[in-house]
């Protein structure tokens, strides 16, 4: 599932099946069964923070 409004994107995964993520910046994440990411609207080239709960894999693209 993902929540969406002006300030906070939330991706909830409460499937069996892992669930694949492409951020603004270009990383993806897959997210396995009931976890869950949150970014706010001003994820960008200079502040990439997250909040993660669960367990993932994270591909992180390159900041030039």
């Amino acid at each position: 599932m993902i929540f969406e409004n002006n300030q906070t994107t939330i991706y909830a995964n409460n499937n069996l099946e892992v669930m694949q993520i492409k951020l603004p910046d270009g990383s993806e994440v897959w997210l396995n069964k009931e976890s869950s990411l949150k970014h706010k609207g001003n994820f960008n080239k200079k502040l990439r923070e997250i909040e993660f709960e669960g367990e993932a894999f994270f591909e992180i693209a390159k900041n030039p």
